[in-house]
This record gives structure tokens, sequence and C-alpha cells, in this order.
């Protein structure tokens, strides 16, 4: 849907899910990085979270969250990291009273869990 807007607008883009082989995906970004008049690029949260350097972008919008939220800082890493010499800004897409909401709730509570958990506890 959003892929199908960006090109009746003639913004052009690209594309990585999980149909896109390792391989594949390495084009689809040479491609992303050389030609600049392409300024989208769609990929999934799964997708985006592993060994994908895309610190040419300065812009991360997450469209939906993740149950997981390790995988959300993970993907949005790949923009933050080693390389990049821009500001980046991350954008959350969150409607009111929706299941995207409810799923922002459970991320909350799994990162305060994993706070708890893994901090340092006085010896005494």
């Amino acid at each position: 849907m959003i892929q199908s807007a960006l090109s009746k607008a003639n913004i052009r883009n690209i594309r990585i899910d999980g149909k896109v082989s390792a391989q594949a995906r390495q084009r689809i970004l040479q491609c992303f990085r050389r030609e600049k008049d392409i300024t989208v690029a769609l990929l999934t949260t799964d997708c985006g979270a592993v060994g994908l350097d895309l610190t040419v972008a300065s812009r991360a919008h997450l469209l939906e969250p993740h149950w997981n939220p390790s995988l959300e800082e993970q993907a949005l890493a790949r923009v933050h990291r080693l390389g990049q010499h821009r500001s980046v800004t991350t954008i959350r897409y969150i409607m009111k009273d929706s299941f995207e909401q409810s799923i922002i709730t459970v991320q909350d509570r799994k990162k305060f869990l994993a706070s708890v958990l893994l901090s340092k506890r006085d010896p005494t």
C-alpha cells in the first residue's frame, strides 16, 4: 500500500522484505546508496534488523511496532551505526486506542522487566 502510494507520487523507492534473498538485498541496497533519486527504502523490521548498513539514510519511520522491542532497536541501529555522519530522525506511527498502542504497552513492560533482571543488585 505504501509502496503503491510512493510510486503514484513518482517517489522512487526500494523494498526489502522476507521474500528478498540476502544476495538480492545487497544489490538493492547498493542501488539505494548509488542512485540519489531513490529517496525511500521500505524494509520490514525483521529484515532491517539484521546485518544491513543503512547509514546512507537519515530518517527512519516505524510504521508498525514489533512485539520484540530489541528487534526494533536493532533495526534503528542500522541507521545510527558507525559511519553515520548526519543527524538521524526516528518517527514512530502509533494510533491512539489501537492494537499498535497495546503492542507498545507490551514493549514497555518487556523493557522494564529486562532492566530489572539485568540490573546490578546490591550484594548486601
